[in-house]
């Protein structure tokens, strides 16, 4: 190969010798960066990324054992044929035996590049399973070592429980991004969570500055968003125990899923539809009293096709009479403007004690856009005196927080919006209130505790 003392000179080579450095100079081996980043790193939890690492080393070896054994079998045949070649007398058998074994040791040359790139990646493996092992990453926040996973098997399902949790996180953002709405199927993500990890975010958020925690629970099994009392009952009751001060804020939003059957069947509806009545969508507020629970105000599209929330004027009547008569206060959650003059509507009726409280809620598909000018509209709107707070989801959480306080309205963040701390970082809810209280606090503002919010929002005990 032509070289000069700068390398190889490019200009003045044959396709043939630019096939030969193809063969004999490029290494074809999987650079351990790769490895790190797109085959270990890939994975989604440290538990997940150790056994991807584990697995990818068992490949390499049996790959590396496979080739040796190819290695051996070509020196054979070759050989085997040098020495056919030498005791042949017919010059065209010859031919054929020189071309057997022309392609014989060209299969050798290519099976021994192959065990030096196995043997690179190898090396590469083990020496990034020693990096996460002895990493911050190689130990559990209980001090449990990632090694000593292995084998203990109910340590091992609760890890892959939380790597497949996140993985559907992952997806569920995605749908957000993509639709302004987290499909049913995705949602079990953010969590197939348990009562008690849902306490347990609660009371996290709580610690690192959230006045109010809200909250949805889901089936531990499926996922799917669940309206039973139980579930509801033991999420409260973990928080209520921890000792730390927090407004509960219930979720009435489940049982308002309408999916529309085909066009010449529209009242066909599908599987996915769960839509009862009002009554049914507060069973567990009645029972549990939290200080708030949300209350969605209207009816509206969703991201899918055929897909519509159900918040009928009648129910929404029925359930602030309601709420006013066992002294919960709804959190007005408004998707558009025809939700707020609904709901100046249930003012006059008397059915809204002062002061109300909104949250104006911006980014969900085919309501109002997380913008300047939807955020002001919706606002302006709002009746003089009340409470409000606002948020944005997905990549729009963080800037709505900041124009939330520019409006002079309060904030929320949270897993329910938005899955993502910073690109391609997956958030806590913790992380989430920290980053947001940073930015309420560089405006110049302050975030209330829990009992300053009592106070602002005109809270009494329930009945």
């Amino acid at each position: 190969m032509k070289k000069d003392d700068d390398g190889v000179v490019i200009e003045n080579m044959t396709d043939t010798q630019l096939i030969e450095f193809a063969n004999n100079e490029v290494d074809s081996s999987v650079p351990k960066f790769k490895l790190k980043h797109f085959v270990g790193g890939a994975q989604l939890t440290p538990f997940h990324n150790l056994k991807q690492l584990f697995l990818e080393l068992k490949i390499r070896q049996d790959s590396f054992l496979h080739i040796e054994w190819e290695i051996a079998r070509k020196k054979m045949e070759e050989m085997v044929e040098r020495e056919k070649l030498a005791n042949s007398t017919n010059d065209i058998e010859k031919q054929y035996i020189e071309i057997d074994l022309l392609n014989i040791v060209k299969d050798k040359k290519r099976h021994e590049d192959a065990q030096v790139g196995a043997l690179k990646e190898k090396d590469a493996i083990l020496e990034l399973i020693r990096e996460l092992c002895d990493g911050p990453q190689g130990t559990l926040p209980d001090g449990t070592k990632l090694m000593d996973v292995f084998g203990n098997k109910e340590l091992e399902e609760e890890l892959e429980r939380q790597h497949w949790v996140t993985r559907l996180a992952k997806q569920a953002s995605m749908e957000m991004l993509a639709y302004g709405k987290i499909g049913t199927g995705n949602m079990d993500a953010i969590a197939m969570m348990t009562p008690k990890e849902i306490a347990a975010a609660s009371i996290e958020a709580a610690k690192a500055g959230a006045a109010i925690a809200h909250i949805h629970v889901r089936e531990p099994d499926s996922g799917k968003p669940s309206r039973r009392v139980e579930l509801y009952r033991e999420v409260v009751s973990r928080i209520r125990e921890s000792n730390v001060d927090v407004i509960i804020n219930l979720t009435t939003g489940m049982g308002g899923d309408l999916f529309l059957g085909p066009d010449e069947d529209p009242t066909n509806f599908s599987d996915n539809t769960d839509c009862v009545g009002m009554m049914e969508r507060i069973e567990h507020v009645e029972e549990l009293l939290p200080e708030i629970c949300s209350l969605d105000c209207g009816s509206f599209n969703y991201a899918e096709g055929d897909y519509v929330y159900i918040s009928t004027p009648n129910m929404l009547e029925q359930g602030a009479r309601r709420l006013q008569e066992i002294g919960v206060k709804p959190e007005l959650e408004v998707f558009e403007l025809g939700h707020i003059s609904f709901t100046k509507y249930l003012i006059d009726q008397g059915l809204l004690d002062d002061p109300p409280l909104f949250q104006v809620c911006l980014g969900i598909r085919w309501a109002a856009e997380a913008n300047t000018a939807s955020f002001k509209s919706m606002v302006d709107a709002l009746p003089d005196g009340c409470n409000w707070a606002g948020f944005g989801t997905s990549a729009m959480e963080m800037p709505m927080v900041a124009q939330a306080v520019l409006l002079g309205g309060n904030i929320r963040v949270g897993l329910e919006d938005n899955l993502y701390l910073e690109k391609g970082v997956f958030a806590s809810n913790g992380q989430l209130v920290e980053r947001a209280c940073n930015i309420v606090e560089l405006m110049g503002c302050s975030i209330q505790t829990a009992f300053e919010a009592r106070q602002t929002l005109g809270l009494k005990s329930p009945k």
